[in-house]
This record gives structure tokens, sequence and C-alpha cells, in this order.
């Protein structure tokens, strides 16, 4: 179902820009503090961007446009060369991924590695605690319990990477994840032409603002 992580990074490129390292000296290198994500509004309001080291929820509703912010951000950040590698796992038969309009949204797909598995933590869990990737998005993952979500934002701490746990449903603020420092709405408001970004926690000094029109 999934090919072994360790067979994958073998075949890692290699890169003359020197941005991608293995793991043993990945530790060693300083990493950008936050991911800008190019939505000023968006910036404003985390403080910045996406920092390392955190674990964000994103609830985007399938079929809304929601995910075309998520590649828009990934993609700018991969061009800027404030991310390396990324690694997009998704559930058995609910996603699936062409690879041609994925890089035509900017994304590096010599630098993105995609997985499909059902049991995230038990099939990958060798790239949770490897600080090889510099993202990790979980999409629509099927079974998170709470001790995987505390587990996912301690390795995300650790690591100083993002990871991004996406969500096929409009987020509440009374249920959801506490472990995810951001947690917040998207979806493409065809009539304006604009994505909408509703942040349900994590916004500066942790007021949840209005939401946002980018």
């Amino acid at each position: 179902m999934t090919r072994p992580l360790s067979e994958s990074l073998s075949q890692l490129p290699a890169f003359d820009n020197g941005s991608i390292v293995m793991g043993s000296a990945f530790m060693k290198r300083s990493r950008s503090t936050r991911i800008v994500t190019g939505h000023p509004k968006l910036d404003r309001i985390s403080g910045g961007g996406l920092r390392c080291g955190e674990l964000s929820e994103w609830g985007l509703p399938l079929g809304r446009g929601g995910r075309e912010l998520v590649l828009n951000i990934l993609a700018r950040a991969q061009q800027r060369h404030e991310l390396g590698l990324l690694l997009w796992i998704m559930p058995e038969g609910e996603l699936s991924v062409y690879p041609p309009a994925w890089e035509a949204r900017g994304l590096d797909l010599s630098r993105t590695y995609f997985a499909i598995t059902d049991e995230v933590l038990r099939d990958l869990k060798a790239a949770f605690v490897e600080p090889v990737f510099d993202a990790i998005i979980l999409d629509t993952p099927r079974a998170l319990s709470v001790d995987d979500q505390a587990y996912l934002a301690t390795r995300a701490r650790d690591n100083h990477n993002l990871i991004l746990v996406l969500r096929p449903y409009l987020l509440r603020s009374e249920k959801g994840n506490v472990w995810a420092r951001l947690r917040l709405n998207g979806w493409y408001d065809e009539r304006r032409s604009e994505h909408v970004i509703d942040v349900i926690r994590g916004g500066i000094g942790g007021v949840k603002p209005d939401s946002l029109r980018m």
C-alpha cells in the first residue's frame, strides 16, 4: 500500500544549492522561524506566517477550493527556498493526485513525496521521527486520536518542521484539536474570486478575528 520510506529516501535527488541535506546534518542548519504565506492579511493575523515547529489544523471542505490556498503557500515557500522536501499523506481511496496540475500551481514535484495509507503513524512513523521533511501534510486522515495529535505536535516541535492536518469539513470552535496552535477554515468565494480564511484559534493575541478575504 505504501512505498517503504527508506526506499524513497535512498533515491532523493541531489541539489546544487545545498538546501536539502541528510537527516544527520539537518539539525545543524538554521531554518526559517516562519513561512510567509504570501497573503498579507493571513500573515498579519498569524504574526508573520506559519511557524516552523508547530502543528496547524485546516478546515477545507472538498470541492470549495481550499486546498488551492495550501498548495499556493507551499509552492511559494519552495520557490523561495524556505521549504525543501514535502510529504503529502492521503488515505486509501479518498483523493487522487494529478501531478501536472500540482506542478502547474508551482509545486516542485522533485521535492514532493506522496504516500497513501489509512494508518499514518503505523506505516510512516519514520517520517515523523527523523527530521527529513520540512513539511508534512496529513490530508483527510481517517483516524487520529488525542494521543496521536499530541505526538504529532511534539514531533513538529522537536524536528522544527510544519505539520498540517487538512480536514474535509469546516472546523468548529467548540470542538477540535487542542494541540494545533493554529486552527482555521478556508474556501474559495467564486462570486468575489478570492479565498476566505476564518481563523478559529491562533490569531494574534489568541483572539478570533473576522473572516479574512485574500
